[in-house]
């Protein structure tokens, strides 16, 4: 910051030297007149004596004077010039006032006045006055000197002052900018992260705390990294529950800036999906990975500045049967029975946004929902709570389980268990939980057999299987795999089923279903190749070939195929 001309140094220097020599100037001055009016003062007082020719008297009255003024010697004439008296000073100088007297530091000067008497000039007086300011001015430049350091730490008081000022106006002013940003993407996020649940068959509650609250002009509103959405929407006539729950990379606008992005793009998906046949018709397996394919191709362009972690799945409204993806986010809890339990802690991804080469093929979890199941999934600020130990040290949870024994000590329920949480310490991240209170499902009956009595269906195929009756497998499965299609092994009976009816579409569409489960029935990979070379899909054919070995099948049967698709890859060659 510029200073002004009164707080620069040599300024305030100036000016205080200036200040002094005046002072000296104007001491002295005062110092002569004084000392003119005194002598003329004596010479007023010692006319009688003189008059009286009482040389005794004077000089007694003159040693009192002198011994109380700054006077050196004192001589009193006739008119003629004669000495009618001298009187000196007895006192030596000391040492010091010898010096300075050395260096005209200290002065005598003489002042004369005329003796009057009655108008008559009687005589004539001598003062010899000792000039002993340079005491006072040494005391005056002393407290001159002070006076010069008091101003220079006021000036630098003020002046830093002002840059404290300065410098507060100017971060207002960013806060103010930066609040404006925050405000805005609190706008833009607040309809992307939505809750739109008419369902029947579930109670949904929520909680959404982001850690950044802050106040734009008028209006107090959190930004944060946190997200939640759930939204009914329909797949091959069904209707499922989507939730997404994610916590994105960092603080306040970062964070808020990769939940926007999130939004943005599962806002453009699910406007796609409304107008889209070939998406509607897809199965909730094919549908959710390739879901979270967009979302994780958009946000590996950030180049790892830009991750979040993320329970992304679907849940059928009807069966209860949940299908979903984590990624690398804290274990979903299911409350059963008053136990409280993680689910699907064997298999968990990489953060959205991780490069592909760290990042394993994207697997679907199944897990099927009992009535009166309560479903938890939250991001990690439920668990990252600032504790006090009983010596009083701070630190920071790091036992997973705390919140499982929450839900089992409050039996579910979301209220107590936030407020208990508050209790336990400090919350010090954004905070989000979706809670799902199964009330109802229903569970469809194939041949009286009801769906999730999936032993006694399995005995009624491996029946059919030996009587080689494919086509009522394929009657008999149908509405499994469309209404339930929990059980793996009952969705490859299905598949197998269609290929040897030469539905190869149908084939196709089950087994990558299976394929992409975690838990893979390893005979879909024959149906899967077998169908697509059937369509004369060969490069899929190829690549599933490669995966299939991986997985180590029967080599005599993987040959087999081998030989096949080489037999259709020359052929191929030929008509070109």
């Amino acid at each position: 910051m510029q200073r002004k001309w009164y707080q620069k140094r040599s300024i305030i220097s100036l000016i205080n030297i200036l200040v002094f020599i005046v002072f000296i100037v104007v001491f002295e001055s005062y110092t002569f007149t004084k000392s003119k009016l005194e002598t003329k003062n004596l010479s007023q007082l010692i006319q009688f004596f003189v008059w009286n020719l009482d040389d005794a008297s004077a000089k007694q009255y003159l040693d009192v004077y002198i011994k109380n003024q700054n006077i050196n010697k004192v001589v009193i004439r006739h008119p003629n010039g004669k000495e009618f008296l001298s009187i000196e000073k007895t006192e030596t100088f000391s040492l010091t006032q010898s010096v300075l007297k050395f260096l005209f530091l200290i002065r005598t000067y003489p002042l004369q006045e005329p003796i009057f008497y009655e108008k008559e000039n009687i005589g004539t007086i001598e003062v010899y006055w000792i000039n002993e300011n340079i005491y006072i001015y040494f005391y005056a430049f002393i407290i001159l000197i002070l006076i010069t350091i008091i101003a220079h730490f006021y000036v630098e008081t003020i002046i830093q002052k002002n840059r404290l000022n300065q410098a507060f106006k100017e971060i207002n002013e960013l806060k103010i900018q930066q609040d404006a940003d925050y405000y805005l993407t609190s706008l833009l996020i607040r309809p992307l992260c939505y809750i739109n649940f008419p369902s029947r068959n579930y109670i949904l509650q929520h909680y959404l705390d982001q850690k950044k609250k802050f106040t734009y002009k008028k209006y107090n509103t959190e930004i944060g990294g946190d997200f939640i959405l759930v939204k009914e929407i329909q797949l091959r006539k069904r209707d499922y529950i989507l939730f997404i729950n994610a916590d994105a990379m960092g603080k306040s606008l970062q964070g808020g800036s990769g939940i926007l992005v999130l939004g943005s793009i599962l806002y453009a998906i699910l406007k796609r999906l409304e107008f889209r046949k070939d998406d509607q018709n897809k199965y909730p397996e094919i549908w959710l990975k390739y879901l979270c394919l967009e979302i994780q191709e958009l946000f590996e362009s950030f180049q790892g500045s830009m991750m979040l972690s993320a329970v992304i799945g679907l849940i059928d409204v009807n069966s209860g049967i949940m299908f979903y993806v984590n990624f690398e986010h804290p274990y979903p809890i299911v409350y059963r029975k008053g136990k409280a339990d993680f689910i699907g802690n064997n298999y968990i991804l990489r953060k959205i946004g991780y490069p592909k080469v760290f990042q394993q093929d994207i697997k679907i979890q199944v897990f099927e929902l009992e009535v009166q199941d309560i479903f938890f999934v939250g991001s990690d600020g439920k668990d990252d709570i600032e504790m006090q130990s009983e010596d009083g040290t701070k630190y920071i949870n790091e036992d997973e389980t705390l919140f499982l024994r929450l839900v089992e000590k409050y039996e579910g329920e979301l209220p107590l268990i936030i407020e208990a949480i508050k209790q336990k310490g400090k919350i010090i991240d954004d905070i989000s939980i979706l809670k799902f209170h199964v009330i109802h499902k229903e569970v469809p009956h194939i041949n009286d057999i009801p769906a999730n009595h999936t032993h006694r269906l399995i005995e009624e195929i491996h029946t059919l299987i030996r009587q080689r009756k494919f086509q009522q497998i394929y009657i008999l499965l149908k509405p499994y795999v469309e209404e339930y299609g929990s059980d793996n092994s009952l969705l490859y009976y299905y598949a197998a089923s269609c290929y040897k009816l030469k539905k190869y579409d149908e084939a196709i569409e089950i087994g990558e279903r299976l394929l992409n489960r975690i838990e893979i029935i390893k005979p879909i990979y024959y149906i899967l190749i077998k169908s697509y070379l059937a369509k004369n899909e060969l490069n899929r054919s190829s690549y599933l070939l490669q995966e299939a070995k991986k997985v180590k099948l029967d080599d005599d049967k993987v040959n087999k195929l081998e030989l096949l698709l080489n037999k259709k890859q020359s052929s191929t060659l030929e008509k070109l």
